[in-house]
């Protein structure tokens, strides 16, 4: 707990026992962990892993590029970092758009999973004040530019982190960081 996933580590365990779909957290909130996704991406790919990202926490606060990155499947929502209503998003890379349909038979038997590769089995009507609520939360994100609200979500992550010292608290990922030195 509080800390990343290693590249070095998935290389060896992926060296030690081949896996045909690697699951990633991209951004971990209660940890606050992000994990180096896109070098963790190129390693399974390297495997011949699929990837399946969960990008929940980090959709609209740090960079994610689904296909630049070789992501094969990548699933996400609105209410976190973007800043909107509770609404999921799914993606999948053009890369390996076939690849990411073969997902083995025992991943689809999980319900979550299928939603996830599969089209949607149920369908329905969004309310309109809800796609409002989604342009008017992709309007902002426009106007303030993704990298500026990086950046900004990365000074209020610091700030917090100094206020919670002033505390006398820290989090787990900086206790992580202090322990190893950097």
């Amino acid at each position: 707990m509080g800390k990343g996933v290693r590249s070095d580590a998935l290389r060896t365990a992926l060296k030690t026992k081949a896996a045909d779909v690697v699951a990633l957290v991209h951004a971990e909130t209660s940890t606050g962990v992000l994990n180096p996704v896109q070098q963790l991406a190129a390693i399974a790919r390297d495997h011949g892993a699929l990837t399946i990202v969960d990008a929940v926490t980090s959709f609209g606060g740090h960079p994610l590029d689904v296909g630049g990155w070789g992501i094969d499947a990548c699933y996400s929502c609105t209410q976190k970092s973007l800043g909107g209503h509770a609404a999921s998003r799914r993606s999948s890379s053009p890369a390996r758009p076939r690849e990411a349909r073969e997902v083995p038979q025992l991943l689809l038997r999980s319900r979550p999973a299928r939603g996830l590769l599969d089209p949607p089995q149920v369908h329905h009507t969004m309310s309109s004040t809800l796609v409002c609520a989604i342009d008017e939360a992709l309007a902002i994100v426009e106007e303030e530019g993704l990298e500026a609200r990086w950046a900004r979500h990365e000074r209020n992550h610091r700030a917090l982190v100094a206020s919670l010292s002033a505390l006398g608290l820290s989090v787990l990922t900086a206790r992580r960081r202090a322990a190893l030195g950097r």
